[in-house]
């Protein structure tokens, strides 16, 4: 995977209009020295949505559930974007904004108005995840531990179970034909819409995310037009539960949920990817 020096301005500007992914080592981005240090000294009271060890939802404040984490338990978060708006001012934002060309589209207006712009995601040993992808574009960057990521670009229809998740495609994972980068602490990773990836972590570790939409013409050609129109014409609802919906279930899963509502096929698929 292509690698970019933060201070090439001529070099970021070419990578991201390339629609490709790549990554900035030592980026910067984390102004304050965020780590999960930092989030058990400024954030432990925070309520927060933690996928428990049974795969299922639970609500308990961010500080009982580092504890958890620290002595061993398979808590993690998935996606918790009230936690990355309170974060948002310890990023480099002004740097972000320029590495995308100080673009925006109407999606962006649409994840802003649902607090969706900014997340967390935290995991434990033993974390997988589903190989998918999704409309929007992502900045990953690291703050704490390392993660391994699997990143490919694979055709419309070789996607299966489409309307398992309410906006994202999922397919098998392959790693013959994957990127695998794995990311360090102060590391940044662009990936662009609709290509896929899965994570695997072998440590407690912590990544801050911002996504954002492309620009119209981005979603209309190459392979990206066949995932676009299926979202557009077939999705709407599901887009909406991603720009509103506060809660962690619709992006995720809840074993519990999965299992009234999931066929056979769909739940094994579901297991090998730890539910997530």
């Amino acid at each position: 995977m292509k690698k970019v020096d933060r201070q090439n301005p001529k070099e970021l500007k070419q990578a991201f209009k390339s629609k490709q992914p790549f990554v900035i080592k030592n980026s910067g981005v984390n102004l304050e020295g965020v780590s999960i240090d930092f989030l058990r000294k400024h954030f432990s009271d925070y309520k927060t949505h933690t996928f428990n060890p049974e795969c299922t939802s639970e609500t308990m404040r961010l500080g009982r559930m580092l504890e958890k984490v620290l002595k061993g338990g398979k808590y993690r978060l998935r996606s918790e974007p009230g936690l990355g708006k309170r974060l948002r001012r310890f990023f480099d934002q002004d740097f972000l904004d320029k590495l995308r060309l100080n673009q925006s589209s109407m999606l962006d207006h649409l994840l802003w108005l649902g607090g969706k712009n900014h997340t967390v995601f935290l995991s434990t040993p033993g974390c997988e995840m589903t190989k998918h992808c999704h409309i929007t574009s992502g900045f990953i960057m690291q703050v704490d531990g390392k993660k391994t990521w699997y990143i490919s670009n694979e055709s419309f229809y070789e996607t299966k179970f489409r309307r398992l998740y309410p906006y994202v495609f999922l397919t098998e994972k392959n790693k013959k034909r994957e990127y695998k980068v794995t990311l360090e602490p102060g590391d940044l990773l662009y990936i662009p819409s609709y290509w896929f990836h899965y994570t695997e972590s072998d440590e407690v570790n912590f990544s801050f995310n911002f996504f954002f939409g492309e620009k119209a013409w981005v979603y209309l050609r190459g392979f990206r037009r066949p995932f676009f129109l299926y979202d557009l014409f077939t999705k709407q609802l599901g887009l909406l539960q991603l720009v509103l919906s506060p809660a962690i279930e619709y992006g995720f899963g809840d074993k519990p949920l999965w299992e009234k509502t999931k066929t056979a096929a769909e739940l094994a698929y579901l297991e090998r990817c730890d539910y997530s």
